[in-house]
């Protein structure tokens, strides 16, 4: 059985180490709510650009031709790129194993690929497992701006105007709950037909607003995508940054719970061995003074 001095440097330790926990559980929330805030400023400006795509959709006299539709490449083999969002730093669960996971798993029968890479976690995987990594986004995952958005989103426009890429995918974590986080894969070029049409406008008064678009149709909806590239983007990174941040959060909650468990345990065995040495000095007492009598 360890000493009591041994067990006081033990809880000493055990004390530290979940005050630790505890702070970074509270960094982690006050980061979530900061990010969703941000997240929820620009969500109607973004729902208005998909919702001005839809009704162009949905209202042409002939279907709408485009290369951010469709594309003819012929017989040549696909270009592929791919931006994997990952996290700097671990003690997040199994967050960042989820999402590469996913990524490999994606990528795996591309062999003609590009990687995007944001987040270190993901950057020191691909390169440990002897990936091409084409650009790394730093400092990114930490800073889910617009900014950042904007950037990634032009670079990824212009690979697809100049045909260097041919489909571009988005592969990331969406929180589900607190509890609960998935990764994602989401294309981003060709735009995904579905997705819009099944996006519902708003009306007004139960009667659609007749609107003219100016010079054209087209000429609207050409402007429009790397404007909703944009929004998917940035709401892929505040999805990610949030979905790190709850897994952390439970991470360090359950770590705090654990370093309970631990010092319940060892204040109990302290008591334990300080009784036990009261008990022995007790006996020890009671025995040198038997001794003295019986001289």
């Amino acid at each position: 059985m360890p000493s009591r001095s041994e067990l006081l440097e033990r809880i000493k330790s055990v004390n530290e180490t979940q005050q630790i926990t505890k702070a970074m559980y509270l960094i982690s929330t006050t980061k979530v709510r900061r990010a969703r805030a941000q997240l929820n400023a620009t969500l109607p400006y973004y729902r208005k650009i998909r919702e001005t795509m839809t009704d162009i959709i949905q209202h042409s006299p002939a279907d709408i031709t485009s290369h951010f539709i469709s594309r003819d490449i012929g017989k040549r083999e696909k270009r592929v790129g791919y931006i994997v969002i990952t996290g700097d730093r671990g003690l997040c669960g199994s967050y960042n194993h989820n999402v590469i996971k996913e990524a490999v798993a994606q990528m795996s029968d591309k062999p003609n690929r590009s990687l995007f890479i944001i987040g270190e976690v993901g950057r020191h995987y691909f390169i440990n497992h002897g990936y091409t990594i084409d650009v790394e986004f730093l400092y990114t995952a930490q800073d889910p701006s617009i900014y950042n958005a904007r950037d990634i989103a032009d670079m990824m426009v212009r690979l697809y105007n100049s045909e260097m890429l041919d489909e571009i995918y988005m592969i990331y974590t969406e929180l589900i709950n607190s509890a609960r986080q998935e990764p994602r894969t989401l294309r981003l070029l060709p735009l995904d037909m579905e997705r819009l049409r099944n996006v519902k406008p708003k009306e007004e008064s139960g009667i659609r607003q007749l609107i003219n678009y100016e010079p054209s149709r087209h000429a609207v909806f050409r402007v429009l995508v790397p404007e909703y590239i944009k929004g998917l983007i940035y709401g892929a990174l505040v999805e990610s940054f949030t979905s790190e941040h709850s897994a952390r959060m439970m991470a360090m909650r359950t770590a705090t719970d654990n370093a309970d468990e631990l010092l319940d345990d060892l204040t109990l065995t302290y008591n334990k061995v300080r009784q036990n040495s009261i008990t022995q000095e007790v006996s020890e007492i009671i025995g040198g003074a038997n001794a003295i009598r019986k001289e």
